[in-house]
């Protein structure tokens, strides 16, 4: 029913792996949400050498023995035994921490997830970095071409809209986005609370 060989569709996984990739400190964590965030970073890292660097984390797959498994085999970043997700998120931040890697959340993840590793997180692009962390994320003009060029409602698959939404994000300025904001587009898509 849907196309994703067509343009804008085609372009918004690769688009929004590179963003979240380049917002992530040197040698960090990313902590993601889930599939759209997952599948896209796989593949930019596995298949195309980009960032490496980066440890990929899916949060929802912490809840699989071999998830766990694997963070602690490949990089000794242990999220602990099974128990609710957002305990073993906070445990998987700071393993983290503890072996010197900064950590970064997707704009995608929930604040609620997102604030078992603290409050003091300041936006970089597609991702929330601790404050003080250098932001390397340089993509926004080539985002906001793309966002100028494809508006939403010009995109046909529902997956590939909701995967735009957190482009908008990288629009914003580097700096700090206040935590308590109003209930708008910003809270909504950026997980600014």
């Amino acid at each position: 029913a849907m196309n994703r060989r067509r343009e804008p569709d085609a372009s918004t996984a690769a688009l929004v792996a590179q963003g979240l990739l380049t917002s992530a400190p040197p040698d960090g964590v990313l902590i993601v949400w889930g599939d759209n965030d997952t599948y896209p970073l796989w593949q930019a890292q596995l298949a195309l050498g980009t960032r490496r660097d980066v440890l990929v984390v899916t949060s929802p797959l912490l809840g699989a023995d071999w998830s766990r498994a694997e963070l602690l085999r490949r990089a000794r970043i242990d999220p602990g035994p099974l128990r609710p997700e957002r305990a073993m998120v906070a445990a998987t931040v700071a393993s983290a921490r503890a072996a010197g890697r900064p950590v970064a959340f997707a704009v995608t993840v929930p604040a609620a997830v997102r604030s078992v590793g603290g409050d003091d997180w300041q936006l970089c692009g597609l991702a929330w970095i601790g404050r003080g962390e250098r932001c390397g994320f340089a993509d926004s003009a080539r985002v906001a071409r793309f966002l100028v060029a494809h508006p939403p409602g010009r995109f046909t698959e529902t997956t590939v809209r909701a995967m735009l939404r957190p482009l908008r994000c990288a629009t914003l300025p580097r700096g700090t986005v206040p935590i308590a904001v109003a209930g708008d587009s910003l809270a909504q898509s950026c997980n600014a609370r």
